[in-house]
């Protein structure tokens, strides 16, 4: 009896062949599934036949898969939709294929009774299609070869067009105006030292009146001298009066305490003036100004074209075209007008500057530097051999040199190429060959060849001979 073999969805070659070989019975159904792509291949269906063959098993196959049927019947296989229609015949000294029939009903192939109206109608409309509606087509998919190449590529403004032998192509300037203000801090510092500031009462010790002037000096015991500010006129014998002084000195040293005060420097009142300060003096500081300096204009420029040059780079990338690009070393700032609100020197807490300008930058196509990448690859393809332009893939490297107008940069070119097939002679060798034939043919011409399928359309009209198709040839 035969022994059924189911194949799953996701079965790989190697796992069915294993299944072939564990099975001890002759006779095989192999049963496929709809999803069983696998064996949607007629390449598969072939091996599977070979090596059923050399395991001297009888197959037959039953799916609903219309593609797998016709891929079974091209590789010699009978073939069935459902196990219900199929009966066996085992005969252990037969030595030809299984040889199935079926039951009443109708199996995957033709209907098995027919009236004479129907046959004749479908007879009529088969000579139809097969004049108008056959088609073949080959599908060859040669082993491809990879090639990569670096090319230095020079994108200039006066350039029109690609210039293949020159690596050159055209590029244009894309320019847009800006506009900017930044305020820093000053960093520069003035020391401005502010002088002690008090009073000191005066007592006349003589018996007639007296007028001390301003600008008189008194001085405290470690040596630091005032001066007066105002005029002290004094009664006699014990007249009092207090004034305002300030320290000669400017500083902290001016900071005394109080009765610290006690001598009037000027040698004509030493005898008849006594002197001191009832409070501490005060007020005598460093004081720090900040200052404006060379240094901080310089910087707040760096800074603000900086910062320009960083807002244009993203505007002119908005601008460029869909397929262009533009190296960031292109992309320079210009300003037509800078104003600092401070001058070098100035004493002031910050600095602010205004700047005008534009940024403009360097624009290149992409599809330019393809073109140029296709043709110097073209060049290196091997006699014999084509390039696939579809493989090719540009990878853009470093910009080495660039200048006003123009720039040098190199890319990374890689694509395949493969064998030359004359399409008129594969058609030509096939005239007048079946379907199987006509794939045998292919797989011994092209061994070395990725792939290779054989389609014909519409599917039902696979005995008809190649010589009367309508053939493609694609790669």
């Amino acid at each position: 009896m035969a022994q059924v073999v189911y194949v799953e969805p996701t079965e790989e070659l190697a796992s069915l062949v294993q299944k072939l070989e564990e099975v001890p019975e002759e006779d095989l159904v192999l049963l496929v599934p709809k999803g069983a792509r696998l064996l949607e291949d007629p390449l598969h269906w072939n091996l599977v036949h070979r090596h059923a063959r050399s395991l001297g098993k009888r197959v037959v196959v039953v799916t609903r898969n219309r593609e797998a049927q016709h891929a079974a019947r091209r590789a010699g296989f009978p073939v069935y939709r459902s196990l219900r229609r199929l009966k066996f015949r085992p005969d252990r000294n037969q030595t030809g294929p299984l040889t199935p029939f079926l039951k009443k009903g109708r199996g995957s192939g033709f209907p098995v009774v027919l009236g004479s109206v129907g046959l004749g109608s479908l007879l009529f409309l088969a000579l139809g299609a097969y004049l108008v509606v056959p088609t073949g087509t080959i599908t060859l998919k040669p082993l491809a070869q990879e090639m990569a190449l670096t090319i230095s590529v020079r994108a200039s403004e006066p350039v029109k067009e690609v210039d293949a032998a020159g690596n050159r192509i055209p590029a244009r300037v894309i320019y847009t105006p800006l506009e900017g203000i930044e305020t820093v801090d000053s960093t520069g510092h003035k020391a401005n030292p502010g002088k002690a500031i008090g009073e000191v009462t005066f007592l006349n010790r003589s018996p007639s009146r007296m007028s001390v002037p301003a600008f008189t000096l008194v001085a405290a015991g470690q040596g630091t001298q005032f001066t007066t500010l105002e005029q002290a006129d004094l009664s006699p014998s014990g007249g009092t009066r207090r004034v305002r002084i300030i320290a000669i000195s400017s500083g902290p040293v001016g900071n005394v305490g109080s009765m610290a005060i006690d001598r009037v420097v000027d040698e004509l009142y030493v005898s008849s003036l006594a002197v001191w300060n009832e409070l501490p003096t005060f007020g005598g500081l460093e004081e720090d100004i900040p200052l404006v300096t060379a240094q901080d204009q310089s910087n707040l420029r760096t800074r603000l074209r900086g910062k320009l040059a960083k807002e244009g780079q993203e505007q002119l990338q908005a601008l460029r075209g869909e397929s262009e690009s533009i190296y960031p070393a292109t992309i320079s700032f210009s300003p037509i007008e800078e104003v600092f609100d401070k001058e070098v020197g100035a004493e002031a807490p910050t600095l602010t500057l205004r700047v005008k300008g534009g940024v403009s930058g360097l624009a290149f196509d992409g599809k330019d530097v393809n073109t140029l990448a296709q043709k110097a690859l073209e060049g290196q393809v091997l006699q014999g051999f084509r390039l696939l332009p579809r493989t090719l893939a540009v990878a853009p490297l470093e910009a080495y040199d660039w200048g006003e107008g123009w720039v040098a940069f190199r890319v990374l070119a890689k694509a395949k190429a493969s064998i030359v097939v004359e399409a008129d002679r594969v058609v030509e060798s096939l005239r007048g060959k079946n379907p199987n034939e006509a794939q045998e043919y292919l797989s011994r011409q092209f061994p070395q060849r990725e792939q290779l399928n054989l389609q014909i359309k519409p599917l039902w009209l696979e005995w008809v001979p190649i010589y009367f198709w309508k053939m493609e040839v694609r790669y």
